[in-house]
């Protein structure tokens, strides 16, 4: 079982970290268009029609959070570094469905490549005292809360509603046929597949075992079956992008506002790097 956070899907985290999960509602009228969904190999993702309602996904809101972080930080006495890069760590549609990037697979096998922008949080503030870790965490919720507000966390945001779509996807006739599809081109390599944990579409790999050389040699056949032929992750992303439809029709009015909203805070996050950063 792959046991790296890197490699845990968004949604499968968002299931586990929320009370209320928003279901798809009945695909009534919903039509699978190919090519529906966008597959950017570049950064790994998957770009869904439910994306846009988050807002900009250039990192600038976390930068902003951090320099309030920092300033709260000093308010309180504390000398607290933060990092300046504004990419962001696993954007919306990252890895959805699994590992599906032949180059990020040869070079990194499960793993992810390093961000040369940003410094890890325990090389900037090391050995940090229980008094500054708990001035740290007060900070970063106020930073949180200037910059995005609290609709981020709402069961009808984008994130979350995008959590019905995925489920409906893998549990769909279709869904199951193309994953088990994918499950019997790894069977025939002699891979065996991992139906927890990290998703449905995952080699059994643990990462903190394995050797890299080995990895990459399982991650590269599993992208192989994932992406040759009839290509798995793109009729999947259809399939999601077409339950998602579905879903966008339902919320659309709180869709709309929430862009809104959230194309606000983003100018508001400039205006304050501006004038901080």
């Amino acid at each position: 079982m792959i046991k790296t956070g890197a490699l845990v899907l968004g949604v499968a985290v968002l299931v586990s970290g929320c009370t209320t999960i928003p279901t798809a509602p009945a695909s009534v009228g919903r039509v699978v268009v190919a090519g529906q969904a966008r597959l950017d190999t570049a950064a790994n993702i998957a770009v869904l029609p439910l994306d846009k309602y988050s807002g900009p996904q250039d990192g600038v809101i976390g930068y902003a959070e951090r320099i309030a972080e920092k300033k709260c930080m000093a308010a309180l006495g504390f000398d607290y570094q933060i990092s300046t890069s504004q990419v962001v760590d696993n954007p919306v549609g990252w890895r959805i469905f699994g590992l599906w990037n032949s180059n990020q697979a040869t070079q990194y096998g499960y793993g992810i490549a390093p961000d040369p922008n940003a410094s890890g949080f325990n090389s900037l503030n090391p050995n940090m005292s229980a008094k500054m870790l708990a001035a740290d965490q007060s900070c970063a919720q106020k930073s949180v809360v200037q910059f995005q507000g609290t609709s981020s966390s709402s069961s009808t945001s984008a994130y979350n509603l995008g959590v019905g779509p995925y489920q409906s996807t893998l549990s769909s006739p279709a869904g199951k046929r193309l994953i088990a599809q994918w499950q019997k081109c790894m069977t025939d390599k002699g891979i065996t597949v991992n139906s927890n944990g990290s998703g449905p579409l995952s080699a059994d790999v643990d990462t903190a075992t394995v050797a890299l050389e080995q990895q990459i040699k399982i991650a590269v056949q599993e992208v192989q079956c994932k992406t040759q032929g009839n290509n798995i992750i793109q009729q999947l992303a259809d399939i999601d992008a077409s339950f998602q439809v579905v879903v966008i029709k339902k919320n659309q009015a709180v869709l709309n506002k929430m862009l809104i909203d959230a194309n606000a805070q983003h100018k508001i996050a400039q205006a304050y790097i501006s004038q901080n950063g």
